[in-house]
């Protein structure tokens, strides 16, 4: 039964072939982005599953209570205390995480990512495996390392790494202990090193330690038939017993699932940029792939129903010898089974090229993402994935015209003897597909356009900081003047500054407290540390300054403040503000005098966070300059001419030269900092706008499809009209007239919902530009002039058939 029901599905597709192209093509496509993120989401949903009893990890996180601030990280002694007196609680680890630093081994320094991690590490996280070493008491002593099994091979060659060492930072011998295997899945948890993080700093016992609440990050394996909320409420008991009472009261701790790390909410602190994913983006991703799919099914439903005149005489003659409708359900559902899964082998194939194109997003690389591997369409679970997906889409999408093509009577559809009318299928519904396929086509476009365009304007606006020919150099530990005096003579540098955190691109800010004589209440301030050439080199306008400004401020008692915080200090106008003195609040018993050497006005400086969503700072709120050089991380070296590459080559040269340090050379273009900021848009512009694109072609082939079908019905009333004396236009306009009308109805009603949404999210983005009616009539226009192009190409060949030749056997 199975083998006649294949073989009479693929005798109808075969018949009709240019249809089930159509189908099929849309199909693929639609089932090769939805692969592509099934992929995606499989991937993300795997970190950290290879661990036994994943379900029973969590971390402690900490919330801030004054601002709702959700960190990633917890006290400094909570592992401890729990690990001493919590109860149902198998193991807790402290997790340290060093990022991108280096180690050394005899002349060779290597740059590498280093975790600082507990003996209790391997208990919680017990889905790491060694390929040399003990397990035992693994990092349990002082200065102790485990590395992976690639670092180990770049450090020590093929002798075995187990009690050799090596040099963190050129500084702190540490013995290798251990050598991990790779592991079997993704893990936010990795590194190259490894490094023993001992007790001591952990010490349950001081109260002060209790209120470092961001720099560790806190792992607990709980005991069979311990709960997350029994955690929860003993991890807060602990606290709050532990802690100063201010403390106590200022924050609160919460436990997180590892299982819903990955999908939940954008932490603060988190301990990898794979986390930082918000979990929006993986339903935004995933509506665009659902739009698609079911634009291709409600291409499907409408080709299907148009053709249901032929298939409607199949019906009746079926149903006249005896078939039930049972039978029928099946042999349709099986012809639309058998299309998906075509179009499923299509659109593995075309995941060849979907891949590669998915991971050149800058997002991916921006939040250290590991790209899609195409190996994996050679995994047995990926391909039942593949299968059972097209198995699904084909029922989905066969559903309707199965059910109703098999509805149909043998009376009336044998008695209908041409009557197109009634074997044509639903008008409406053909008509209702189509308008939902153009409404959702036309306001991704629209959307796609306004990305594209808001992109254009953050990567091209006057931030009022001038990034053009700059670049930035990780200071490390050679101190900012060491640097300035060694660089300053090259012929490629015009001139150099220094800052403590780079602006425009990570939200990595300070703030500090001031108040002043004139308000009752210290205000919040972002603070940046800057030398004196920050003000000239990157564009700053001063507003008011004090004569010598420069030497006041280096004196490191002088700051500048720009105009929001001369504002919120009370002072009537910049003027004002000069010489004034103000104190910068350290705690609630004392303070460090400053005074007010200069106010520079408000300037642009803040970086992805505030961008979207979710950052700690106020783009228009108070802000000071102060002079440290203690502080300063990075050396801003501008260029004296175009070519940046020749300032690279002559740093890099500079650093290995004139240095005496054992820190990697690291160096970042300013644009790629900026780039932060508009970057990730760009790539929801690009996925939108590509999905949108795609939209329009699987529309346009159903609308191919249904305007051939329609002059092939109508063929001999066009010969009559004609006949009669109607010209070429007249033929095309009465045949396109009523796709015309429903394209622009359609358009007149998606304009001002597309209008509405684009405007509303628009205003969550800073310095937004505005939805220009002039670029959604164009977009309108492209799409309503596609569709209607693609009608017209039929219309106009039937338009100019000779009625002779058509009417020759009436």
């Amino acid at each position: 039964m199975l083998r006649n029901f294949l073989t009479v599905a693929v005798r109808n597709l075969r018949r009709n072939g240019g249809t089930t192209a159509i189908n099929i093509f849309g199909l693929a496509v639609s089932l090769a982005v939805v692969l592509l993120v099934l992929l995606f989401v499989r991937e993300q949903w795997r970190i950290d599953r290879f661990h036994s009893a994943s379900d029973r990890i969590h971390r402690v996180t900490t919330l801030r209570m004054n601002d709702g601030a959700h960190f990633a990280t917890a006290p400094t002694p909570l592992p401890t205390a729990l690990r001493e007196s919590a109860p149902g609680i198998d193991a807790a680890t402290a997790v340290d995480q060093y990022g991108d630093t280096f180690v050394v081994r005899g002349d060779t320094s290597l740059g590498v990512e280093a975790m600082k991690v507990d003996a209790s590490f391997w208990q919680v996280f017990d889905g790491f495996q060694l390929r040399a070493g003990s397990r035992e008491r693994l990092l349990a002593q002082p200065h102790t390392a485990v590395v992976t099994l690639e670092m180990a091979r770049r450090l020590f060659g093929t002798d075995n790494p187990v009690g050799r060492t090596f040099l963190h930072e050129g500084e702190t011998e540490y013995t290798v202990t251990g050598v991990l295997a790779p592991p079997d899945g993704p893990t936010h948890v990795g590194g190259d090193v490894f490094l023993s993080l001992t007790d001591a700093s952990s010490a349950g016992g001081d109260a002060d330690a209790w209120g470092d609440v961001y720099s560790q990050w806190t792992y607990v394996r709980l005991a069979e038939g311990t709960s997350a909320s029994d955690l929860e409420a003993t991890a807060g008991i602990l606290f709050e017993r532990g802690a100063q009472p201010e403390d106590a009261s200022d924050y609160q701790l919460s436990v997180q699932s590892l299982a819903t790390l990955r999908f939940g909410p954008r932490l603060w602190n988190e301990i990898a940029g794979r986390l930082t994913l918000s979990g929006w983006t993986f339903w935004f991703i995933g509506g665009l792939a659902a739009v698609l799919l079911i634009a291709a099914g409600f291409n499907y439903v409408s080709l299907s129903v148009a053709q249901s005149l032929r298939r409607a005489r199949e019906v009746g003659v079926r149903k006249t010898l005896g078939a039930q409708q049972s039978q029928l359900v099946g042999q349709f559902l099986g012809e639309a089974i058998v299309t998906a899964l075509s179009a499923s082998v299509v659109a593995t194939m075309l995941l060849g090229g979907f891949v590669p194109l998915f991971n050149n997003l800058y997002l991916l690389d921006l939040l250290e993402i590991p790209p899609l591997d195409l190996n994996l369409l050679l995994d047995p679970a990926v391909i039942g994935l593949i299968a059972l997906t097209g198995v699904v889409v084909g029922l989905l999408a066969g559903a309707y015209p199965a059910f109703v093509l098999s509805s149909y009577r043998p009376a009336q559809t044998l008695r209908a003897q041409g009557d197109s009318s009634r074997g044509g299928g639903s008008q409406r519904l053909r008509s209702a597909l189509i308008a939902v396929q153009v409404a959702v086509t036309l306001f991704l476009v629209v959307t796609a356009t306004t990305m594209l365009r808001q992109t254009w304007h953050m990567a091209t606006a006057d931030h009022q900081l001038r990034t053009d020919r700059v670049a930035s150099v990780a200071l490390q530990d050679v101190p900012y003047d060491t640097f300035r005096d060694a660089v300053d003579d090259l012929p490629s540098v015009q001139d150099v500054a220094a800052i403590n955190n780079l602006m425009l691109g990570p939200s990595s800010y300070d703030t500090r407290y001031l108040r002043s004589s004139l308000v009752e209440t210290p205000i919040k301030t972002v603070s940046f540390a800057v030398d004196t050439s920050f003000v000239a080199h990157m564009g700053l306008t001063l507003r008011a300054s004090v004569s010598n400004w420069d030497r006041a401020y280096v004196q490191g008692d002088g700051v500048l403040l720009n105009q929001a915080a001369v504002e919120k200090l009370g002072f009537d106008s910049p003027s004002a503000a000069l010489g004034a003195e103000i104190t910068e609040d350290r705690s609630e018993t004392s303070g460090v005098g400053r005074t007010v050497v200069g106010v520079v006005d408000n300037f642009e400086y803040t970086g992805t966070g505030e961008v979207y969503g979710g950052g700690l700072a106020d783009p228009e709120g108070p802000m000071m300059l102060y002079a440290n050089a203690r502080h300063y991380k990075y050396a801003l070296v501008r260029a004296g001419s175009d070519d940046l590459a020749v300032l690279r080559g002559d740093l890099k040269d500079a650093w290995t030269e004139r240095f005496d340090t054992l820190h990697p050379f690291e160096f970042r273009y300013y644009d790629d900092i900026v780039r932060m900021r508009y970057g990730p848009l760009q790539d929801v512009a690009y996925l939108t706008g590509g999905v949108g694109l795609l939209t329009i072609l699987i529309a346009a082939l159903g609308l191919l499809s249904l305007a051939t079908y329609q002059v092939q019905t109508r063929t001999k009333e066009i010969g009559v009209r004609k006949a009669l004396g109607a010209s070429v236009t007249d033929v095309v306009v009465h045949l396109s007239w009523p796709f015309a009308v429903l394209l622009v109805g359609t358009a007149l009603v998606t304009t001002p919902i597309a209008w509405v949404v684009n405007h509303g999210w628009l205003q969550w983005m800073p310095d937004a530009v505005d939805v220009e009616g002039g670029i959604v009539v164009l977009c309108v226009g492209a799409v309503v002039g596609v569709c209607l192009v693609t009608i017209g190409m039929q219309t106009v060949r039937a338009a100019r058939l000779d009625p002779a030749t058509t009417l020759r056997d009436e």
